[in-house]
């Protein structure tokens, strides 16, 4: 199993994409190692919520993750990302 998680992942075009329609100016331009890097981001936050959406279906003691799992961890998954960020943006200070 652990063999198949190492071949799922985003797409570098699309995060390419997603991240360029944030941009201001048509200039901007995004290497290849960030688009990398975001989508190693993406993958472990999307490990994360799996992981943790398994634990809350099992302390309810349910043997399939369903929605609402998800939906209940959400908030730990915004919070932890949220501080995260502000740690990466007081370092760059």
């Amino acid at each position: 199993m652990a063999e198949k998680n190492e071949d799922i992942g985003f797409k570098k075009d699309t995060i390419s994409k997603l991240l360029s329609s944030f941009f201001k100016e048509d200039k901007t331009r995004l290497s290849g190692d960030a688009v990398l890097l975001v989508a190693e981001m993406l993958k472990v936050f999307v490990r994360e919520a799996a992981v943790r959406s398994q634990k809350q279906a099992a302390s309810e003691d349910c043997d399939q993750v369903d929605i609402e799992h998800f939906e209940k961890i959400l908030p730990q998954l915004a919070g932890s990302v949220d501080s995260q960020s502000r740690h990466f943006g007081e370092a760059l200070e």
